[in-house]
């Protein structure tokens, strides 16, 4: 009895998993053709996994990670043009992405105050550090010239971009 049980199932398990593909000379194979066999119906493929919050933010802030390495070297290679693209400019209009960069010596407060870290005393320092200076070129002397916690250095190199 256990014999035509597992024979059942190897038939039964044939017809649903295995189809015959037509044969252009033929027309319609038997039920019994098995040289030609095709993918199982698509009812019975699991459909793809999708992808978690967690790897669609990861792949959004690699994006953007990217995005802002891309923009610092087109302003390092040539800053005109990365003026005029508007990089580190959220406050204007503009069709290039630059990750989030922000460019402190010509952004609005209103824009300053969006780094992570700075509150409206902190950024009132940094106008008028950059009042006073003309511009920074680094986030170094940022933080030196407008008296910003050592710790926000590194916060703020991420995001920020000196142009001239």
């Amino acid at each position: 009895m256990m014999f035509g049980g597992s024979l059942h199932a190897y038939v039964i398990r044939r017809r649903v998993f295995f189809h015959p593909v037509p044969s252009p000379s033929v027309g319609s194979p038997s039920p019994k053709d098995t040289t030609a066999l095709r993918r199982p119906p698509p009812h019975l493929v699991p459909a793809p996994a999708e992808p978690s919050s967690l790897q669609v933010a990861a792949e959004q802030a690699r994006r953007r990670l990217d995005a802002r390495a891309e923009a610092r070297a087109l302003a390092a290679s040539d800053p005109a043009l990365a003026r005029e693209l508007g990089i580190g400019r959220p406050d204007l209009p503009r069709g290039y992405d630059d990750g989030g960069l922000v460019d402190v010596n010509h952004c609005p407060p209103e824009v300053l105050a969006t780094l992570p870290g700075l509150t409206p005393e902190l950024v009132e320092r940094v106008v008028r550090a950059r009042e006073e200076c003309g511009g920074f070129v680094s986030v170094e002397e940022l933080s030196v010239l407008a008296e910003l916690p050592p710790r926000l250095t590194p916060r703020l190199a991420e995001q920020t971009i000196y142009l001239s």
